[in-house]
């Protein structure tokens, strides 16, 4: 058997054949060993939604196991866990309180905590309620949030170390990232975080940071006003705000995709 976690922070890959089938946590290890081709549906979606459509790979007959599912060796699939629509109106104490405990528990460590911190309310956030007593920032010299993430680490009373690269210092992490993961890049942000990363000191293990908080803390709040506002959510609608791409024709799959989430 073979199981993904419920909201798929790991992630798991499989290609199955009559003659063989194969797991793993990189679809790019898994195309070396059969000498899989790059899937073309994949990249085009790349280039809209900075990934794959969910149950696809960057690579053809390699396939993402979806998040919350158990896999068998006969190849039945069974759903461990599935998050349920509700209707519970947003509360400022409760979503505080869960943040904070939550920050709490991620804090809990036996080695060096450290944070990222840019000029941002997420970052900020968690800076403020956990107990790190240094953060980093990271930016190019000529487009930063240094004296944001200043003021915000010299008000909370931590230390903060500066991280600057210049653009072509940049270019060549994500050059030097592709190559290692074997695929596209799914943020340009990536080779900054790797910059600040590599500029901590071998203790600081465990490090916090605001990524994925945009939408608990209402940062796409114009799609949503939009949304909210639509009778029925229109997939060409909705891409022409969220995609990254004004050329690139969305699949029919990734389609399919929005329309059922519609």
């Amino acid at each position: 058997i073979a199981a993904r976690d419920a909201l798929g922070i790991k992630p798991l890959f499989i290609h199955r054949s009559a003659q063989r089938t194969v797991l793993a946590s990189e679809a790019a290890t898994i195309a070396g060993l059969i000498g899989a081709a790059p899937d073309t549906a994949s990249i085009a979606e790349w280039r809209l939604i900075r990934r794959p459509a969910p149950g696809h790979s960057f690579f053809a007959g390699i396939d993402e196991v979806p998040p919350g599912h158990l896999l068998h060796g006969d190849g039945r699939s069974s759903v461990l866990w599935r998050l349920e629509a509700k209707n519970d109106r947003f509360e400022d104490e409760a979503f505080a309180a869960l943040l904070e405990r939550v920050v709490r528990e991620h804090d809990r460590s036996d080695v060096g905590n450290v944070a990222l911190l840019s000029g941002g309310i997420d970052s900020a956030a968690i800076v403020a309620l956990s107990d790190v007593p240094k953060a980093y920032t990271v930016g190019l010299d000529v487009c930063n949030e240094f004296a944001a993430a200043a003021d915000t680490a010299a008000a909370l009373g931590r230390e903060l170390d500066t991280v600057g690269l210049r653009a072509d210092g940049l270019a060549e992490r994500w050059r030097t990232l592709t190559r290692l993961r074997g695929e596209p890049l799914a943020v340009p942000n990536e080779g900054l975080i790797h910059a600040a990363c590599a500029a901590m000191a071998p203790h600081e293990k465990v490090v916090l940071t605001g990524e994925g908080a945009d939408e608990l803390l209402f940062g796409y709040d114009r799609i949503y006003r939009w949304a909210l506002d639509q009778p029925r959510l229109e997939p060409l609608e909705f891409l022409a705000r969220y995609g990254y791409s004004d050329s690139q024709a969305p699949t029919a799959r990734l389609l399919d995709l929005l329309d059922g989430l519609a």
